[in-house]
């Protein structure tokens, strides 16, 4: 399984760890099938959704974001750690959950919910007209707004303090 060693400042590091879970995406989003959900649910998909959904639709299914810790040895050991990127249409959904996820979720075609994205209690992410995602978390009053999935990731992995090292080719059958 290939793994990828990153460095320079978290930003980078998950840029870099968005390019190689692109790279190693098996499981890309059908776009046309989303889009005939959407018509029959009758909300229809903002161009913004569309654009994240081709771009970053089925990542980190193959991929695992990781943490690397040296040995006294001198080995390194690299270790996945809890990040959830959980799309709400993703393709190991069926039709039906994906229209209930429209049917309580879409407001008034304001912005619109992608998904649950973040470490260990992750952010529920909207996305706006413009591409800006807005996060909330159940237990903060307020929201929070990125310019980019690469900014909030690395303002998820500070605010939690964990440490971006690698991205690793994972087998998703395994259990981490």
């Amino acid at each position: 399984m290939d793994t990828l060693m990153l460095n320079g400042t978290t930003y980078e590091r998950v840029v870099q760890a968005l390019d190689f879970a692109k790279k190693h995406n098996k499981h890309k989003l059908d776009i046309k099938w989303l889009e005939k959900i959407h018509s029959e649910a009758g909300v229809p998909l903002i161009e913004s959704a569309r654009k994240f959904y081709e771009d970053y639709g089925g990542i980190f299914i193959d991929t695992k974001m990781c943490d690397a810790f040296e040995n006294s040895d001198g080995t390194i050991d690299i270790d996945p750690f809890d990040f959830t990127f959980k799309l709400f249409c993703r393709t190991d959904q069926t039709e039906e959950e994906i229209k209930e996820n429209l049917d309580i979720y879409q407001p008034k075609n304001i912005s619109y919910m992608i998904g649950e994205i973040g470490h260990y209690y992750p952010a529920v992410v909207w996305i706006n007209k413009d591409g800006g995602l807005v996060i909330s978390h159940d237990y903060e009053r307020e929201s929070h707004e990125f310019d980019s999935l690469a900014e909030f990731i690395a303002w998820e992995i500070d605010t939690n303090n964990l440490t971006l090292d690698a991205v690793r080719e994972i087998d998703p059958d395994e259990e981490y």
